[in-house]
């Protein structure tokens, strides 16, 4: 389970029935190979309602991953989709498992070099260092429409594309990022 929650600074209690459900469609086992890591708004405990699982993985061998996935094909609003993405091959599969909405984002390439994997990296860092008042700061533009990336980037003050600026930053040191923190926005 830890392989699967690296990044868990949400309370276990609102975990608990996403990964339950995750468990009960056997989505777990499927993606097992392919190392799995639950991503985004949940596991960061910056999900409103309507919020969607995202689950990143390693498209390793793609052929494989793609048989695997199809298996959820037996669920509603079940997609998948193959494209290029930063020059790697990319699939994503969608579909629903309960109340759930899944998003499974499997990219050629170590899960460390994918960009969904470094901001989840990144944001983490961030509530860490932030602590409740950054939580709270980004869930209030979060409950206003807002997504992940853009309510990070507006905090901290980053110009320009919100994904773009929080990939330059997630290789940056920790003091960089407390900097940021401490800078009026």
């Amino acid at each position: 389970m830890d392989r699967f929650l690296p990044f868990r600074t949400a309370p276990a209690e609102r975990l608990g029935a996403a990964v339950q459900q995750l468990r009960n469609a056997g989505v777990l086992r499927v993606l097992s190979p392919f190392e799995p890591v639950l991503a985004g708004t949940l596991p960061l405990g910056v999900d409103v309602p309507g919020s969607d699982a995202d689950i990143l993985c390693v498209l390793r061998p793609e052929h494989l991953f793609l048989s695997a996935v199809h298996s959820f094909s037996r669920f509603p609003h079940f997609s998948l989709r193959r494209s290029v993405r930063c020059g790697r091959p990319t699939a994503v599969c969608r579909f629903r498992a309960g109340d759930l909405s899944i998003e499974v984002f499997a990219q050629a390439g170590p899960l460390a070099s994918q960009r969904g994997y470094r901001h989840l990296e990144v944001e983490h860092r961030l509530l860490s260092m932030g602590g409740e008042g950054l939580r709270e700061r980004v869930m209030e533009l979060r409950r206003s429409g807002m997504k992940t990336e853009p309510a990070f980037a507006h905090l901290l003050g980053l110009p320009g594309d919100p994904y773009e600026a929080m990939h330059e930053i997630s290789r940056s040191p920790d003091a960089a990022l407390q900097r940021l923190l401490r800078t009026p926005n």
